[in-house]
């Protein structure tokens, strides 16, 4: 933490860095394991992630939901698809994309990861008091849910 200091005390960066580090510290550790125990990329899991909370999503939708470029997300769900976790259809209102579903085996390994970054959060967020987690909860949402067109997907 010593030589972290001098780096949070600059304003180059001041909430950027935060925001990376700690997303990186938290989910870092458990994507290694993801990796290597089921062949699931950071890309892959926000795949898993959005198609296991909303059906027939396209690539574009999961783009859009997750932050993640489209070429990042089109090699990862290529990937969960060769690996039986995802299922593509086709898309009756576009016929350009397909429709994205989440297969029981990609349940099973999205639940196996999650379960890993919950007690990961646990963990990150167990200095704060339940008000500074509800506070921080509203300012994310807050910084996440504008619609000025700042965060479309890259």
């Amino acid at each position: 933490m010593t030589k972290l200091r001098p780096i949070l005390a600059s304003r180059a960066l001041p909430f950027g860095f935060r925001i990376g580090y700690l997303s990186n510290v938290f989910s870092g550790p458990v994507y290694s394991i993801a990796e290597r125990e089921f062949g699931i990329q950071r890309p892959m899991f926000a795949a898993l992630y959005c198609t296991a909370h909303l059906d027939d999503l396209t690539a574009t939708d999961v783009c859009a939901l997750s932050g993640i470029g489209k070429k990042t997300i089109s090699r990862a769900v290529s990937a969960l698809e060769k690996g039986r976790l995802l299922r593509r259809r086709p898309n009756p209102a576009d016929s350009r994309s397909a429709l994205l579903r989440i297969t029981p085996a990609g349940r099973r390994s999205y639940a196996a990861i999650l379960a890993m970054l919950q007690t990961r959060q646990q963990a990150m967020l167990a200095p704060l008091t339940r008000a500074e987690r509800k506070r921080l909860t509203a300012l994310l949402d807050k910084l996440i849910a504008r619609d000025d067109g700042w965060s479309r997907a890259y």
